[in-house]
């Protein structure tokens, strides 16, 4: 019978000497159900096993238990999960070069980049993430991806080039706006995609509006909400991330494109009292601008 306890004994130098070991992984490499027993294993009490394993040893169990039975759901997910980072990255490496990667189900892939995320072993998840797609589609990777935050899947540098552009056009088809800007980061790409569909959820005529455009827009449609309530649904995020914008801008840009009291109401009924205070910085720029005119 195959159970923890003997595999903490036979992975560990200190619990038994190589040629015990040797000949467990020989029997097991011969037997197609004793490579299930030790997947099985593995998956059930696992955690235990890998904290006091022998890296040598593992690799050596795993080639056994894989040559016996494939690449199983147990020896798989333990190994990714329950392995130090840079084993489990290499042992994914040389499982992709043996082409045996293509064994493991779409639902497992998508688990184990799940908990890699969770683990913080970002360089490990987008290991998972290129094979992922390489097998089951880039759709996979994304459905995965949108169970977390943006702000920490670009925060662990997991959203770069097709993800990231993926990652904003699913925000965008949900409405999710802001969690669109978030992922866009400073690519100017995906920005201008974001100004787009902004401005079809505000009516903004032009194919490519810039954020001053939208806020106009905005500013002008919003004259006959009376509650930030109403107007938070209406425009869902899209008016935050056009805020968020029209607040990198500096007081001078502002006064010369906006019209400062009608994004000062805009603002109030938002909620966005750094708005509002913006607003009033601009408009005491148009005043002290206006005095200097005369």
């Amino acid at each position: 019978m195959v159970d923890a306890t003997l595999l903490i004994e036979l992975l560990s130098p200190e619990g038994s000497p190589t040629e015990a070991f040797n000949v467990f992984a020989e029997q097991v490499s011969r037997s197609k159900g004793f490579g299930i027993a030790v997947s099985t294993c593995l998956l059930r009490d696992g955690k235990n096993v890998c904290r006091v394993a022998d890296e040598e040893r593992y690799r050596a169990l795993a080639d056994a238990v894989v040559k016996s039975s494939g690449l199983g759901k147990g020896i798989f997910t333990r190994t990714i999960l329950s392995m130090p980072e840079p084993f489990a990255r290499v042992q994914l490496k040389l499982w992709a070069v043996a082409d045996l990667t293509g064994q493991v189900k779409a639902s497992d892939w998508q688990s184990t980049l799940s908990e890699s995320i969770r683990q913080g072993r970002a360089r490990l998840a987008r290991d998972i993430m290129d094979l992922l797609e390489m097998h089951y589609g880039l759709v996979q990777v994304v459905g995965t991806l949108s169970e977390f935050d943006p702000q920490k899947l670009e925060d662990s540098g997991l959203l770069a080039g097709r993800y990231r552009d993926q990652m904003v056009s699913t925000y965008l088809r949900n409405k999710q706006f802001l969690s669109g800007a978030i992922a866009a980061g400073d690519d100017e790409a995906c920005l201008l995609k974001i100004r787009r569909e902004i401005g079809i959820e505000v009516g903004e005529k032009s194919p490519n509006p810039s954020w001053v455009q939208l806020m106009r827009r905005m500013a002008w449609k919003t004259k006959g909400f009376d509650g930030g309530d109403a107007l938070k649904d209406h425009f869902k995020s899209a008016a935050h991330v056009v805020v968020d914008n029209i607040l990198k801008m500096n007081d001078w840009e502002v006064d010369s494109q906006l019209d400062t009291d009608e994004v000062r109401l805009m603002a109030f009924k938002l909620g966005r009292a750094d708005l509002v205070e913006k607003m009033g910085d601009a408009g005491q720029t148009q005043a002290m601008s206006a005095i200097l005119d005369i």
